[in-house]
């Protein structure tokens, strides 16, 4: 079985030089595999998404970046996950 991440099988799921960096970057962490993502709104999504499942309920902060919030509300949301939102310092 391969994986999307092993090799270079089109620029959408890495090139050579973006996976010497992520090795790098496990290497110097000590992790298993880096997966590096274009944006930081790309990253919050990929980890919400990683943990989160129907039926769970995410607390986040209501300054949170605008773009996270879109995440929260338009795609979150839709797969089920309650999201509440409370202001910073409570």
């Amino acid at each position: 079985h391969r994986n999307l991440y092993d090799g270079v099988i089109y620029g959408l799921y890495g090139t050579e030089t973006s996976h010497a960096l992520g090795s790098a970057i496990a290497q110097l962490e000590g992790g298993f595999r880096t997966v590096l993502t274009s944006s930081g709104t790309a990253a919050i999504s990929l980890s919400l998404s990683a943990f989160l499942g129907a039926g769970d309920h995410l607390l986040v902060v209501d300054t949170v970046y605008r773009s996270t919030r879109r995440v929260c509300d338009e795609v979150l949301t839709k797969h089920g996950v309650e999201v509440c939102y409370f202001p910073p310092g409570v």
